[in-house]
């Protein structure tokens, strides 16, 4: 029984060092309204932001966003009421600046703003749509970059990282 405790003991201390040692954090941008409710409405936002920090002291490569590599480094996660949670992504086919390999430098303390267009809905594939009357949902960024040749050619940064979770309520409107 005590090679078991230690066992598990170990792996959450493991698990935990690797989740600290991240350099980069990832916030979502969605300030309150006064009622304290965060919204999601086209008459009011069209965009929120996300941000992704270099919290080390030593400067990160990542993939520019406007790069065919950099496009897909960002996501969302969102969780209905009922929990059925779906992956939203950026449209495939979305014109980009540069379709080669391109790299941005994160200097330490410094941070990047993504804004995501949520109401056009040609630039994000399966964002949720409020049903009847305003939908509640749970929504957090993700920011992964998975190891490659093209990664270690580059030194680009490697990883998944998540933002906090935010409770937000989708308005109804009419998507253009």
């Amino acid at each position: 029984m005590k090679t078991l405790l230690l066992f598990l003991l170990g792996s959450t201390l493991s698990l935990t060092v690797l989740a600290e040692s991240s350099s980069l954090s990832l916030a979502i941008s969605l300030p309150a309204l006064q009622n304290g409710t965060r919204a999601l409405d086209q008459a009011r936002t069209a965009s929120f932001f996300v941000i992704l920090s270099n919290g080390s002291d030593r400067p990160q490569r990542i993939w520019a966003p406007w790069s065919d590599l950099g496009s897909a480094t960002l996501s969302l996660e969102t969780t209905d009421q009922t929990g059925k949670t779906r992956s939203v992504k950026r449209a495939e086919g979305r014109s980009l600046s540069h379709k080669l390999s391109e790299f941005c430098i994160l200097k330490p303390r410094e941070s990047l703003i993504f804004e995501v267009h949520h109401a056009d809905t040609n630039a994000w594939e399966n964002f949720p749509k409020a049903g009847q009357g305003l939908t509640p949902i749970s929504m957090r960024a993700v920011f992964e970059v998975r190891t490659n040749t093209a990664t270690d050619l580059h030194g680009i940064w490697t990883g998944k990282i998540y933002s906090e979770s935010l409770r937000v309520t989708i308005y109804p409107w009419e998507p253009r």
